[in-house]
C-alpha cells in the first residue's frame, strides 16, 4: 500500500479528525472559539497502526480550524484528549494531545509539507507506528506517493507498545 494512503495524521483538529468532527473553519481575524468535542469515536484497521492489532479511539475537549488569510489552514486543539485501546485485549491509556498543525508547504510538482508542533497522535507512513509526539516534527508528502520520515526536535511515545 503507498505511504501516503498509510499515513494518517490525529492530533485532532487536524485534518482527518477536522472532518469528522465537523469544525467549522473561521479566518484568523475572526476565528471561531474551538468547538467541544464529546466522545468522538472511530477506528484504526490493524494494517494502519503498525501495532499489530486494531486501535479504537475516543476523543473529546476541544478542537478548532482555522482558515489563514494566505489560504493555508491551522489545525489546534487546545483541551482535547483521546482514550487509545487496544481492540484485541482492552489495555487502554488516554492522551493529552493538544498540539497544532499545519501545512507548511506546498511544493510545484504537488508535495506537501506538514508541521505538527505541541502534543499530538500521529500514525502510519515510513515510520509504520502510532505515536505520541512532544515538540516540533516536520514530514512530506511526495508528488510520487512516497511519504518522507518524522523529523524534528522532541521526543516520540511509541503507543502500541504501551498498548501491548
Amino acid at each position: 500500500m503507498r505511504a501516503t494512503f498509510r499515513f494518517r495524521l490525529v492530533a485532532l483538529g487536524l485534518v482527518v479528525l477536522a472532518s469528522l468532527l465537523g469544525l467549522p473553519g473561521g479566518t484568523l481575524a475572526a476565528k471561531p472559539p474551538p468547538a467541544e468535542v464529546d466522545g468522538v469515536a472511530f477506528s484504526l484497521p490493524t494494517a494502519e497502526t503498525g501495532c499489530g492489532f486494531q486501535v479504537d479511539l475516543v476523543v473529546t475537549g476541544k478542537a478548532a480550524q482555522i482558515d489563514l488569510p494566505d489560504g493555508r489552514t491551522l489545525f489546534t486543539s487546545p483541551g482535547l484528549d483521546v482514550v487509545v485501546t487496544n481492540h484485541d485485549t482492552g489495555a487502554a491509556i488516554s492522551l493529552n494531545i493538544t498540539g497544532a498543525a499545519h501545512v507548511a508547504a506546498t511544493a510545484d510538482d504537488g508535495s506537501v509539507t506538514w508541521v505538527a508542533t505541541g502534543r499530538n497522535l500521529l500514525w502510519g507512513g515510513v515510520e509504520d507506528a502510532l505515536v505520541l509526539t512532544r515538540g516540533r516534527f516536520t514530514w512530506t508528502f511526495f508528488s510520487n506517493g512516497t511519504v518522507s520520515p518524522q523529523a524534528g526536535t522532541g521526543s516520540k511515545t511509541d503507543v502500541c507498545a504501551l498498548l501491548s
